[in-house]
């Protein structure tokens, strides 16, 4: 239990607010947090990732 909390707090060190929001893909320094597929698919097109 003990180290299940740690590695929460250190999770929550990755978002600037200490939300966790899943799932979230990064490129760069560009995020993207809780998508529909439309939505993510829109997103990867403008990073010309797809």
């Amino acid at each position: 239990m003990e180290q299940n909390l740690k590695n929460a707090k250190e999770l929550r060190k990755l978002y600037a607010n200490r939300k966790l929001n899943f799932p979230t893909i990064t490129i760069d320094k560009k995020k993207l947090k809780n998508s529909s597929e439309k939505e993510l698919l829109k997103w990867l097109e403008k990073q010309q990732v797809v």
